[in-house]
């Protein structure tokens, strides 16, 4: 009984620091929100359409999310059990770089298909940063498995309740042109122009 309780407080614990972490990671909030603006959307002979139906954007919407998720979880988990050590510098670089790089393809219809191939090749980036950020937290004494589920846990409810905040008004605005033409571009290329800037920085 007292190991159970342990293990859940543990638990506990780690899935307030994936919230935390989530809430403020200023890079990863962007990222995220750089996959959710073109969900409402889909590519029509080059050019950006409202989506006719709400099962399909959230369909899709969770496909994506759930690639960056399960990439970020398997590279936290090699980071954190020592199986993969990389420095902070070229992890934190590359983090802001996928910032640019999800920004930029939202500016282009054609490639709507390829945010699923970067939120999880970038998702494997995003793991390490976690990791990163996981080994500033007092853990000693703490056993792996109810570390990592908590936070992994943790980092997917903050990453749900984005989705959650932002989905309802962008699908409503989905089908007037000023969303495709003028929203969606400004917000990317100003989260995008943020990545560049915090590239630039951490180089």
């Amino acid at each position: 009984c007292g190991g159970t309780l342990v293990f859940a407080a543990v638990f506990a614990r780690f899935v307030g620091e994936g919230v935390w972490h989530v809430l403020i990671g200023y890079d990863h909030i962007a990222f995220v929100l750089l996959l959710i603006l073109p969900s409402v959307l889909r590519s029509v002979a080059g050019k950006w359409q409202g989506q006719d139906r709400f099962p399909q954007v959230a369909r899709d919407l969770v496909t994506v999310v759930t690639a960056f998720t399960i990439a970020h979880s398997l590279t936290l988990a090699l980071a954190v059990t020592g199986t993969v050590n990389l420095p902070a510098q070229p992890i934190e670089v590359a983090i802001a770089a996928s910032i640019a790089a999800a920004a930029a393809i939202n500016l282009l219809p054609r490639l709507s298909r390829a945010r699923l191939p970067l939120a999880f090749g970038f998702g494997f980036v995003h793991g390490f940063g976690f990791a990163n950020a996981l080994a500033e937290i007092d853990a000693q004494g703490t056993t792996l498995l109810p570390l990592l589920g908590g936070f992994n846990i943790g980092v997917e409810l903050a990453q749900l309740g984005i989705v959650a905040v932002v989905l309802p008004p962008i699908y409503w605005m989905r089908s007037h042109a000023w969303y495709s033409s003028g929203v969606l571009p400004f917000a990317s290329c100003a989260l995008g122009a943020a990545g560049l800037v915090w590239m630039i920085q951490r180089i």
